[in-house]
């Protein structure tokens, strides 16, 4: 059964002057994991009010819970995470889920 790592990310201003920049590279970033399945990343078409300033959404896609287990230990995680989201990330929810 594949699994969904899920993140609703609170962007920084920066991230959020330029979405479609933001997103791109966060998609090119966590693409070149082998163990990854599928990246996806977008921007909020909702209003504030119902979005609470979580504008983005980062999916990434595993085949399993083992190969989420051995993404999230992984170092390569920590240099991605540093990387791409942490200078242009206030806040993230993390939700994984099977499908």
């Amino acid at each position: 059964m594949a699994i969904v790592h899920a993140l609703i990310v609170k962007g920084k201003a920066e991230a959020i002057a330029n979405p479609d920049l933001f997103a791109s590279k966060v998609i090119a970033g966590f693409a070149t994991v082998d163990i990854v399945k599928s990246v996806r990343a977008g921007y909020s078409i909702n209003g504030a009010e119902q979005h609470k300033g979580y504008n983005f959404t980062l999916l990434l896609e595993f085949e399993d819970e083992a190969a989420l287990k051995t993404y999230l230990e992984a170092p390569e995680l920590k240099a991605k995470k540093a990387e791409f989201l942490d200078p242009l990330v206030e806040d993230i929810i993390i939700i994984d889920f099977k499908y």
